[in-house]
């Protein structure tokens, strides 16, 4: 739905100071840092008093120009300030009328689920575009892990997943492996609490701990989304493939400033059982860098080449696995693609 634009709030200095107060106490109450979050407060409060935001009387500029200096000064891209065209209600109603909506919205997306198909050669594809909690899309996710339990190889498409649950990283994961693994860690900021992710202890449906998994990634790929490639990453579960990935390690949620604004503050962060690190601020950098719309394709040639060599199908596939192969090296050529650039990486961290 298009906004009207005469019917925008317009910002004087009272509302722009009024939004900004609010939000850095917000940022110093809950901020995962403590002492990052003191200086956010005292270089956007600096910014306010030397005058700086007046020019903005436009809220989605303010926010846009806010969101920008949160991220410049903590280099923390979940940090955010949102506009709200429609006031924000705080009535139990209207917020079960919010919730709804949501749902319904979330729903008729398919909850993130975009394309889970059979490639060529008995190859799953696995597409997401958001990983929504289980309570939303777990029943979903299952279906979708089922329906590729019979291919040979799976590639879990995350070049425009944007994050989301690690209850949903954590379901899908378990289908990846055998036995409860300790995939992650989420250190909080309240009570300095920490959470640990595992694995689950029970599958609905086969499980798939002996397939090759092949994780596709972009600059765009986000959060939940990098938690899933890092993780599998460190596990040596997966061969990575594309490109190094946006960089948010720290999850949160939007607070209420006030009827027209509110703000993303993470408060906690990951820390890898393996690593002791998390991918905030670096991404997570694939095992193979190369353009994100070669990425597929180049999966695809891996993933065959690797089937040919180590498969038990190979007696049966053998034929086809080669023709899909040398069709793909004809498309390479077409594309401009070097095979040479990545052949020394045939081997993949599934063998």
């Amino acid at each position: 739905m298009q906004v009207n634009q005469e019917n925008v709030l317009e910002l004087n200095h009272d509302k722009r100071q009024e939004v900004i107060n609010c939000l850095v106490q917000l940022v110093r109450n809950s901020y995962v840092f403590p002492d990052i979050a003191n200086m956010i407060s005292e270089k956007i409060l600096l910014k306010l008093s030397n005058k700086e935001y007046d020019s903005l009387h436009n809220p989605y500029e303010f926010s846009q120009v806010i969101t920008s200096d949160l991220q410049e000064i903590s280099n923390d891209k979940h940090l955010g300030l949102r506009f709200h065209p429609n006031p924000i209600s705080q009535k139990k109603e209207d917020k079960n009328i919010a919730s709804e909506h949501r749902k319904r919205l979330l729903s008729l997306a398919n909850n993130g689920f975009e394309r889970v198909e059979r490639l060529p050669g008995n190859i799953g594809y696995h597409k997401t575009l958001k990983f929504l909690g289980p309570d939303l899309a777990g029943e979903l996710a299952i279906a979708s892990l089922n329906y590729l339990a019979n291919t040979n190889a799976i590639i879990f498409d995350l070049r425009d997943n944007t994050g989301g649950d690690a209850g949903m990283v954590a379901l899908i994961c378990s289908y990846l492996f055998e036995g409860r693994v300790h995939l992650n860690n989420f250190h909080w900021r309240k009570n300095n609490q920490v959470e640990q992710i595992w694995t689950n202890s029970h599958i609905h449906g086969p499980s798939l701990k002996d397939k090759d998994v092949y994780i596709l990634t972009s600059h765009r790929t986000f959060s939940g989304a990098e938690d899933f490639t890092y993780t599998l990453q460190n596990l040596n579960r997966a061969t990575v493939i594309g490109e190094r990935t946006k960089g948010g390690a720290h999850p949160g949620g939007f607070q209420p400033i006030n009827d027209y604004f509110s703000v993303n503050i993470p408060i906690g962060r990951a820390v890898n059982p393996i690593t002791n690190d998390n991918w905030e601020g670096k991404g997570v950098t694939p095992h193979l860098e190369v353009a994100e719309e070669h990425a597929f394709l180049i999966a695809q040639y891996l993933c065959l080449t690797n089937l040919l060599e180590t498969s038990a199908d190979r007696d049966i596939m053998e034929k086809t696995w080669m023709n899909l192969k040398e069709k793909l090296e004809v498309e390479f050529i077409q594309k401009g693609i070097h095979i040479e650039a990545f052949a020394s990486r045939e081997g993949s961290v599934n063998e």
